[in-house]
C-alpha cells in the first residue's frame, strides 16, 4: 500500500500543479467513495489534501460526500426518483460563483450499480438535470477551478486485475495510479510542466490549422466530424476567463475541440468497452447523419447506450472530439481501467452530449442560443468513449477538400 511520502506527492500534484490552489480560496473536495470499497489510504489523501489545503491559505474546506452504495439503495428502492436537495446543489454553486475551488476524488466500483435498471437510471437522470446542469456549465465556461483525480477502491481493483488477490490488486493499481500521474517522477511538478507544455504546443499547431473537417479511418470506422470556424484545442492547462491556469483532470494525456453538432457523418466503432453508471458497453457502434446518430449496434449494453442517448434532444450529437496518442502514459500501461478517466485517456475519443464553450472564439460568453448557432452542442449529457487505436488514422480536411495527415497508425503525424 502506499505511503504517506507517496499520498503527500499525489496530494501536492493534484493541489498545487492541478488545481493551482490560492490563498484566501475556499475549496470543496468531492469524495466519490463508497465507504464500504475504500481503502483507508483514500482517507489519508483526502485529510493531506485538506491539511495542505489549509497551509495554503484555504478560507474553509468543506467535504461533500457521495456514496455510491447509497445512490444505489435510492435508485433500487426509493417510491419517487424525482427529488433532490436543491438547497445543497445552489449553496455549492454559490460558493463556485464566489470563487471557490473543487477537487473530485473518485473511486468507483464498475458493477457497484449493476443491479439498477436502465429505467430507473434514466428517470433520476432526466429528473436531477435540472440541479447539475448548472454546474456542468460552469465547467465548460471555464467559469470554476476544477480537477478530478481517482483513488483504488476493492471492487474496481478486481475488475482490473482478476487473476490478482485484492490486495495484490489494490498496490498494482495505486502503483498505476502514480506511474500514469508522474507521481514518482524524481520531480513530479517538473515532468508535470513538460507534459502540459508539450500539449499545449499540441494545440497551438492544430488551432492554427483551423481544419475545416478531421476524417477518421480504422476498422469499423470511416467517419467524416465538421469542425466549426474558430474552434480552439485546448489541453493540458485549461485557464479561467481572467487568464489564470488550471488542469482539469489527473491524467490528461489529450487535447480536444468542439465538433461542428450538424457536421458530423459516418459510422464509428469503439475500441474500448465503456462501463459507466454500472453497465458495460462492449462492441458498439454509432452511426451518424448530418450530426445525429441515427442507429446504435453493440455486442452488449445496447439498451444502455440508447438510453444514455436519450437524455435529452441533444444528447445523440457529438460534443467533443479528443486526440491521444497510443503511446500515451495510459496507453502504455495496455490495460483496460474500465474507469472513464483513465480510458479515455489512452485512446482518441469521441463524446455524446454538450460541448465546452471555451473550445469556440468567444464562446464563453455566448448565450446558449448563440452557441448552438455557432456549431456547439448543450446537453444535460456528456459521455465520452473511445474510438482510437494502433489502426487509426486521422486526416485534416482544409476549406479546399485538400487532406494533412494528423494521426497516423495511432501516433502524431507532425513533429
Amino acid at each position: 500500500m502506499p505511503t504517506r511520502v507517496m499520498l503527500e506527492k499525489y496530494a501536492d500534484v493534484i493541489l498545487r500543479v492541478c488545481l493551482r490552489f490560492e490563498r484566501g480560496q475556499r475549496l470543496i473536495i468531492m469524495p466519490y467513495l463508497t465507504m464500504e470499497e475504500a481503502q483507508p489510504e483514500a482517507f489519508m489523501l483526502i485529510q493531506i489534501i485538506t491539511e495542505q489545503a489549509y497551509k495554503a491559505g484555504a478560507r474553509y474546506v468543506h467535504i461533500q460526500w457521495h456514496d455510491q452504495q447509497i445512490e444505489g439503495l435510492r435508485l433500487l428502492h426509493a417510491d419517487t426518483l424525482e427529488d433532490w436537495p436543491a438547497w445543497e446543489s445552489e449553496g455549492i454553486l454559490s460558493w463556485y460563483d464566489e470563487g471557490a475551488a473543487r477537487i473530485a476524488i473518485a473511486g468507483q466500483n464498475p458493477d457497484g450499480l449493476s443491479r439498477v435498471s436502465p429505467e430507473r437510471f434514466g428517470q433520476a437522470q432526466r429528473y436531477s438535470a435540472q440541479f447539475t446542469t448548472p454546474l456542468l456549465e460552469r465547467i465548460t465556461s471555464d467559469a470554476l477551478k476544477w480537477t478530478l483525480a481517482n483513488v483504488p477502491v476493492r471492487g474496481w481493483a478486481r475488475r482490473v486485475y482478476p487473476d490478482l488477490s485484492e490486495a495484490e490488486a489494490l498496490e498494482k493499481l495505486w502503483d498505476a495510479i502514480f506511474e500514469i500521474c508522474r507521481v514518482t517522477a524524481a520531480d513530479p511538478l517538473a515532468a508535470w510542466e513538460d507534459h502540459v507544455a508539450e500539449l499545449g504546443r499540441r494545440n497551438s499547431y492544430m488551432t492554427r490549422k483551423q481544419y475545416a473537417a478531421l476524417h477518421y479511418t480504422a476498422p469499423g470506422t470511416d467517419l467524416t466530424i465538421g469542425l466549426p470556424k474558430g474552434h480552439l484545442w485546448l489541453g493540458g492547462f485549461a485557464r479561467l476567463s481572467d487568464g489564470r491556469p488550471y488542469i482539469g483532470n489527473i491524467p490528461i494525456e489529450e487535447i480536444f475541440t468542439v465538433p461542428h453538432r450538424e457536421q458530423v457523418n459516418g459510422v464509428v466503432s469503439f475500441s474500448l468497452p465503456l462501463a459507466a453508471e454500472g453497465n458495460i458497453v462492449e462492441g458498439a457502434t454509432l452511426r451518424f447523419e448530418a450530426g445525429r446518430v441515427v442507429e446504435v449496434t453493440a455486442r452488449t449494453g445496447r439498451e444502455t447506450l440508447e438510453r444514455w442517448l436519450a437524455v435529452d434532444d441533444n444528447a445523440r450529437y457529438l460534443g467533443e472530439l479528443a486526440l491521444v496518442p497510443n503511446s500515451s502514459s495510459v496507453a502504455r500501461m495496455r490495460t483496460l481501467f474500465y474507469d472513464g478517466l483513465y480510458d479515455e485517456n489512452a485512446a482518441s475519443h469521441l463524446a455524446i452530449g454538450t460541448a465546452y464553450k471555451n473550445c469556440l472564439s468567444g464562446g464563453a460568453q455566448m448565450t446558449d442560443a448563440a452557441f448552438l448557432a455557432a456549431g456547439g452542442n448543450i446537453s444535460a449529457q456528456h459521455l465520452d468513449f473511445m474510438v482510437g487505436s494502433g489502426q487509426m488514422n486521422i486526416d485534416g480536411i482544409l476549406e479546399d477538400g485538400s487532406a494533412e495527415p494528423v494521426m497516423r497508425a495511432g501516433e502524431w503525424a507532425f513533429a
